[in-house]
């Protein structure tokens, strides 16, 4: 048997002979010669998602001169850098889109297993991916031909262009003088203040998206926190906040950011600064002399490495992120924040608790090695949003949390919000001693919304919030479709787009197709529309879903199916204009056929559950 594999965007014009293996696409039109790798990955997502985190675990176990490759990164005693490397992390749909490749090429190799190849030619732009595919080719002795077309970028900016053309260690370097010009108002903001704490709960954060009328007033208020840290005031508890700060409208310098850390700190129960007030000459210096002694001690691993039985096949897929965990800006940020977390966690007098966002960024593990080796106690991750299936970073290999292996740090406790997340997490292997729950105080509004009443709108008329992604690219594609469905979508549907406070867009184009704009949160919004167009990965999704209104999901297979409602009833997903434009039109959108969010969150408003753990006995 002859095998084509069809690596591009637009499906093939001509009738291609043999099987036609469809790398990036659902549909397969009724073809009984095409195979759909997407659905493939969706049909044993089990499997390969195991066999994934299987991979990277006995990648790092792999023996290179005498000792595992984990070993290679301990750069001082108690600190291990592999944890905080882009291969350890996993962010497979924002920084390592690469990992949904190799997670194809196994989909492939499971699939071909009961085949006869005889031949593979593969149609692609995607010159590292051919390269791998060759490479799985020669291992099973099957001839491999390439076509190769050039792939037409699209326009990005000139400074971003000319960033990304450097060497990694200059992008390293460049990084590091970026973040210091930015942060460098920040330096010393809130330290005396810090040092005199007598709070004993440490909270680790980000400065972004807050409310602006409450900061102006000197109140902390956070989408990620909402009430918790009032309900804290009231129960007269002190507590410490570590900011990460994030430009954004409301903070567009740091200056601006600042000025609200010390309005924040009048606050006789808080105590505020910045991870960037830790800045200091001795911490660059730290920064520096760490990341030397990681390229000298990872200088002669990269050759053997790529040898590795393990990794031999994937390699030209890991090269920039190996790369730039080492000798790049990865290397550089993660080590700085390590150095910074330290120097923050040594001026503090021994915490009883502390809880920070977690979303296993490379820098969390950073942060969890820095607490322990400050001698503080209770360590909580928690998770504030939703657990994606596919978001590889909440996921590892059973055999990573044995003590007779190299044992990743992590939190105490992960806190769960609700009863999704921790069946994800027990479904994941994770211990479930370190398990808690705690309410999810992010969606504490849900409460209300289902308080306040829909008004239908006359019959035939319909009001669709269109909800977008972090990442520009997953909007795009959301919108593109939106557009080419528009003109089979009935007239008097009122279409608004609300774009992620994170990822703003030209959207003048829209506007002209009379789409409205909306930037108001979803809290004061979702109970005016009666259905809810979602990017694949937005959390928003989850916010529309608890609130009773029907979800529709954008989904194509150039990604996996990152949405946070995969394995929820009740969630409509389309890839075509004429799939999209009848959802919109005939969805039963009855008030009546409502979700409770109480059977995906935790919603008690009094919030028990945080009390609990912050101020009794941790248990499930």
């Amino acid at each position: 048997m002859h095998i084509t594999i069809w690596d591009h965007e637009a499906l093939p014009v001509k009738k291609i002979k043999g099987k036609l293996v469809l790398w990036k696409h659902y549909q397969i039109n009724g073809d009984v010669n095409a195979v759909s790798i997407p659905k493939i990955i969706e049909q044993n997502s089990n499997s390969l998602r195991s066999r994934y985190l299987s991979f990277v675990f006995e990648l790092g176990e792999s023996k290179i001169f005498e000792k595992r490759l984990t070993e290679h990164f301990e750069i001082h005693t108690n600190f291990n850098y592999w944890w905080m490397t882009l291969v350890s992390e996993k962010c497979n749909f924002a920084k390592s889109p690469y990992i949904t490749d190799a997670i194809r090429i196994f989909a492939l190799d499971d699939w071909s297993k009961s085949k006869s190849i005889e031949k593979i030619r593969l149609f692609t732009s995607n010159k590292i991916l051919a390269k791998c595919i060759k490479n799985w080719s020669e291992t099973k002795g099957i001839p491999f031909e390439c076509t190769i077309k050039t792939k037409i970028f699209r326009s990005i900016q000139l400074k971003k262009r000319l960033f990304f053309l450097l060497p990694s260690t200059l992008r390293g370097i460049g990084w590091l003088i970026f973040f210091l010009s930015e942060n460098w108002s920040l330096r010393g903001q809130g330290l005396n203040e810090w040092r005199r704490s007598k709070g004993r709960i440490t909270f680790v954060t980000y400065l972004f998206n807050l409310d602006s009328e409450s900061r102006n007033k000197g109140e902390f208020k956070s989408p990620f926190w909402t009430t918790l840290p009032k309900k804290l005031n009231q129960e007269r508890v002190k507590s410490n906040w570590l900011h990460l700060y994030v430009k954004d409208k409301e903070l567009p310098n740091s200056k601006e950011a600042a000025k609200a850390i010390h309005k924040f700190n009048e606050n006789v129960f808080q105590t505020h600064v910045t991870l960037a007030s830790f800045l200091s000459s001795s911490v660059i210096i730290k920064t520096i002399s760490d990341w030397v002694t990681l390229r000298k001690k990872s200088k002669r691993l990269s050759a053997e490495v790529c040898k590795l039985p393990t990794i031999k096949i994937l390699w030209p897929l890991f090269i920039k992120d190996w790369k730039n965990s080492i000798l790049g800006q990865v290397a550089i940020s993660n080590l700085l924040y390590y150095n910074l977390f330290k120097s923050a966690f040594e001026m503090l007098s021994t915490q009883e608790k502390g809880v920070y966002l977690q979303e296993n960024q490379g820098w969390e593990l950073g942060l969890c090695q820095a607490w322990r080796n400050n001698g503080h106690r209770e360590l909580i991750g928690f998770p504030h949003a939703t657990i994606p299936y596919w978001d590889l970073r909440y996921f590892f290999d059973n055999r990573t949390y044995k003590k007779d292996r190299s044992i990743i740090p992590r939190p105490d406790k992960v806190a769960c919000n609700g009863k999704n997340a921790l069946e994800k997490y027990k479904k994941g292997g994770y211990p479930v001693p370190e398990l808690i729950e705690v309410e999810a105080v992010r969606y504490l509004y849900l409460n209300e919304i289902k308080k306040k009443k829909r008004v239908m709108m006359p019959s035939g008329k319909r009001r669709l919030l269109v909800v977008g992604d972090y990442l520009e690219s997953n909007t795009l594609k959301q919108l593109k479709l939106l557009e080419m469905a528009v003109t089979g979508i009935n007239e008097g549907t009122q279409i608004t787009i609300k774009p992620h406070p994170g990822c703003p867009l030209p959207l003048k184009r829209y506007t002209k197709s009379k789409m409205r704009i909306e930037t108001k949160p979803l809290e004061e919004l979702l109970y005016k529309y009666d259905l809810v167009y979602a990017s694949i990965t937005t959390s928003a999704a989850v916010d529309a879903y608890c609130s009773g209104l029907p979800v529709i999901t954008f989904i194509d297979g150039s990604a996996l199916n990152l949405s946070p409602l995969r394995e929820c009833d009740g969630v409509s997903y389309v890839s075509k204009p004429e799939e999209l434009a009848t959802l919109i039109n005939t969805l039963d959108i009855n008030p009546c056929n409502v979700i409770n969010g109480k059977d995906y969150f935790y919603l008690d408003s009094d919030l028990p559950k945080w009390k609990n753990v912050l101020l009794g006995d941790f248990s499930i």
